[in-house]
């Protein structure tokens, strides 16, 4: 039995007082990326269950734990996507880190900014939609007769999350519309790639993920930064 099917977190199930930073690094420092995806829809749930109802503020992790099972390498090094297999392997490590950054963002500005419930309603969310378009694409590439970890990758997406850590709006604007919008711009031709080999399914799979992409990234972004300015108010 895979050892996602029978994960008791979080520890104290009948709490009715979770504290949602800790969970949040609980859930940052799982290294197996089925089961940080699995902990993080479960971690939506509990808020919308209303059982989480204290924020926290824990240190922000400097890194979160990593599949050992995915060689990190330079970008330079990572295999050109010239097959669907390195497309597809390439897409689920992006969404494995897309989780991770979601939930980043829920505990670094915590100590920084003063934030309206509704910002951690979206960004759990957002988090929840991360692990679902890992789930699904990760299934997909064990489909198609790979895993994830079958070939290096990068961590260029934390390297960049680092650069911006001083600044909520910074990291909005660069790591979340910036390099979201220069994947919607690849978007089509990837769709496009997968077509042309024949691969219906996956193409679809991908279109499908990022539509709800683009209606959770842009237009939940540009809401948070047209906040009332009494609600995000900086303090460092």
């Amino acid at each position: 039995m895979n050892n996602c099917d029978i994960d008791n977190w979080p520890s104290d199930q009948d709490s009715n007082e979770f504290i949602l930073s800790i969970l949040v690094i609980e859930i940052m420092q799982t290294s197996e990326p089925n089961l940080k995806a699995k902990r993080t829809q479960k971690l939506e749930q509990l808020w919308n269950q209303g059982k989480i109802k204290i924020i926290g503020d824990c240190q922000a992790l400097d890194k979160p734990a990593r599949p050992q099972s995915v060689q990190i390498v330079p970008p330079s090094h990572t295999p050109n996507r010239a097959n669907k297999i390195s497309m597809l392997h390439s897409l689920v490590h992006i969404e494995n880190w897309a989780i991770d950054l979601s939930l980043d963002i829920l505990v670094r500005f915590n100590s920084q900014h003063t934030l309206p419930h509704s910002f951690f309603t979206e960004w759990i969310r957002i988090a929840a939609e991360e692990a679902k378009h890992y789930t699904i694409l990760c299934n997909r590439l064990i489909e198609q007769g790979s895993y994830y970890g079958a070939l290096p990758a990068h961590d260029g997406l934390w390297e960049s999350a680092m650069e911006t850590q001083h600044s909520l709006l910074a990291r909005l604007a660069i790591e979340h519309m910036v390099h979201e919008a220069r994947g919607l711009d690849v978007n089509p031709k990837t769709v496009a790639r997968f077509r042309s080999s024949g691969d219906k399914q996956t193409a679809e799979l991908i279109e499908i993920i990022f539509k709800v992409k683009f209606s959770i990234h842009f237009v939940d972004y540009f809401n948070l930064l047209n906040f009332n300015k009494d609600e995000i108010t900086h303090v460092a």
